[in-house]
């Protein structure tokens, strides 16, 4: 009989705090129950699918919108400052918060939930760039206290958006359609002028001041 090593447990305990995708997420639970394997197939093929969505996470791959504005990203990786953004938020909230996911988090008792995206500042466009995941919408849906945090650049520039507000505003974003998942692309503009959320082309940005975290230079 053959047993699932400790360096593989291990190995998805960590791909478990980097993953997002749901199935890859159940799949993953569903190895770290206590059980014998007889065969290794299935957790071999966990952990291609588990390794490649993390994968995904830090190259996102944009392709033509109807938006000639948005930026030409073709990788964007993972800022370190994400922890500090989400840090700062729960002081802000007054509460803890448990990484549930790459970008997920709740608190305790799940009464909160929340994403947190976070982007380096693309100078040709002068903005900032995210992009939201359905598997991330459905999430925070359903309740009450659900938000997205934006950081700009570092902790010190953080917007912390009610998901029910930006719900309401997905339909006039750019979307990225793909095979297996499909994310909207949030871009924003932030500075000692204007923080707002750029829309699809012929329609009005979206003033986002009001969520922007006070307290902190915005320069």
């Amino acid at each position: 009989m053959r047993v699932i090593s400790a360096d593989a447990l291990v190995r998805l305990m960590m791909l478990r705090e980097e993953a997002d995708d749901p199935p890859v997420v159940r799949g993953i639970h569903g190895v770290l129950l206590p059980r014998e394997f007889t065969r290794l197939d299935g957790i071999v093929e966990l952990l291609f699918s588990a390794t490649e969505e993390a994968r995904k996470a830090l190259i996102e791959v944009t392709t033509e919108t109807d938006d000639a504005d948005t930026p030409d990203v073709e990788r964007t990786t993972p800022a370190a400052f994400g922890q500090a953004c989400v840090e700062r938020i729960a002081e802000h909230l007054n509460t803890t918060l448990v990484r549930s996911g790459r970008v997920t988090y709740a608190s305790p008792d799940g009464s909160l939930t929340l994403v947190c995206l976070v982007s380096k500042y693309h100078e040709q466009h002068q903005r900032y760039w995210y992009a939201f995941h359905d598997h991330q919408h459905t999430f925070l849906a359903g309740n009450d206290r659900a938000y997205v945090a934006l950081g700009c650049g570092s902790e010190e520039k953080v917007f912390l958006i009610p998901h029910e507000e930006l719900s309401s505003r997905l339909t006039d974003l750019n979307i990225t359609q793909q095979e297996d998942r499909h994310y909207w692309h949030l871009h924003v503009r932030c500075d000692d002028q204007r923080k707002e959320m750029i829309a699809r082309r012929g329609l009005p940005a979206w003033e986002i001041e009001q969520y922007f975290l006070a307290g902190e230079s915005s320069a």
